[in-house]
């Protein structure tokens, strides 16, 4: 099956199975947590997508995810680590081949032998690392693969008051058209036809005050000196079709463009999915956990299995796996559990 269907697109498949277009497009309607229409995804990444939804169901974090980056925290201290914020890695250390630890802030060094770099592949290789300690052949992929798009993001808190009923629902996609591919054509020119309005306190109201909620505004975009303000402005008179009234009742408001997601995460061109998952960019044909560099690793939506939180999530027990000299994920699982109990 994945020979058979591996290289297709998404739109690929859907048109081999069903025939009406408009349950084509309701189908594929979160293509959006991918960032490429139907016509350009690759089946191969939107198939784990749907099957962890249906499979498992879909989680928040209770209190926001930010106590999943705290989780992720905590266990590496209580296994002896230390976690460093605000504090810039400047180099990558290689001696003859090897990578020998880190450089942070331009003054101290790590010394490690083993590096795992879940940055920009591009700022990992041709910056920190260095073009002169690669095989040309790396330098080239690297050069030749397409980012994802990025994103303009509005967070809100409002005094609106709406129960899930009313709103709708607590996710929810908003499309001008049928047509994805015109759809996408439109965020390439920076116009949002389609949002995404997420509303996490309609699920778990300890994220905002009470009689609060908070709402969070995103359409996709291409890096570009864009006026975040008139892009915002834009989104939110979309929002106000869902949540009539929502520009009156705004107690807060922050927003981010591509500029803002590439100063704060260091991303080329602000890519919020890493590699854009074409079917030439997807699963394998996405970089490898292991480098040429002997000892540096690879983890996150710049390598396999590819963008979004779960993959990401995936790719890191990958690295951890190969790291530890283990032969598969699931006897790191079991590792992790034997040592829990002990």
């Amino acid at each position: 099956m994945l020979a058979e269907y591996g290289g297709l697109t998404l739109a690929d498949v859907t048109d081999r199975f069903l025939e009406d277009d408009r349950l084509k497009a309701l189908f594929a309607s979160l293509w959006a947590y991918q960032g490429l229409p139907p016509s350009r995804l690759a089946f191969v990444r939107w198939t784990p997508m749907l099957i962890s939804y249906l499979h498992s169901g879909v989680f928040y974090c209770e209190g926001g995810f930010q106590n999943l980056a705290n989780a992720v925290g905590e266990g590496i201290e209580l296994g002896g680590g230390v976690v460093l914020v605000e504090t810039e890695v400047t180099r990558i250390l290689v001696d003859e081949g090897k990578v020998a630890g880190v450089e942070l802030d331009g003054t101290d060094e790590v010394r490690a032998p083993v590096v795992i770099s879940n940055a920009d592949a591009r700022e990992t290789f041709e910056h920190l690392v260095g073009a002169e300690s690669l095989p040309d052949d790396l330098l080239a992929d690297l050069r030749r693969m397409r980012p994802s798009l990025s994103a303009v993001l509005m967070y809100l808190a409002t005094d609106l008051g709406f129960s899930e009923l009313e709103s709708g629902g607590h996710e929810l996609f908003l499309f001008e058209s049928w047509d994805h591919d015109e759809t996408y054509e439109s965020m390439l020119a920076g116009r949002p036809t389609h949002i995404a309005v997420t509303i996490p306190s309609l699920v778990d109201p300890t994220v905002a005050p009470r009689g609060e909620h908070v709402v969070t505004l995103m359409t996709l975009v291409p890096y570009g000196e864009y006026r975040k303000e008139d892009v915002q402005r834009l989104l939110l008179s979309q929002a106000e079709r869902l949540l009539p009234g929502l520009s009156d009742h705004i107690t807060f408001v922050v927003g981010a463009s591509p500029t803002t997601l590439e100063k704060f995460t260091l991303n080329h061109v602000g890519a919020i999915y890493g590699w854009e998952p074409s079917p030439d960019q997807a699963a394998t044909h996405r970089l490898r956990h292991v480098t040429p560099i002997e000892g540096l690793f690879l983890s996150g939506h710049w390598t396999q299995p590819g963008g979004g939180i779960m993959p990401v999530i995936v790719s890191g027990a990958q690295t951890a796996q190969l790291v530890l000299g283990l032969p598969d994920v699931g006897t790191l699982m079991t590792t992790l559990d034997a040592a829990l109990l002990t």
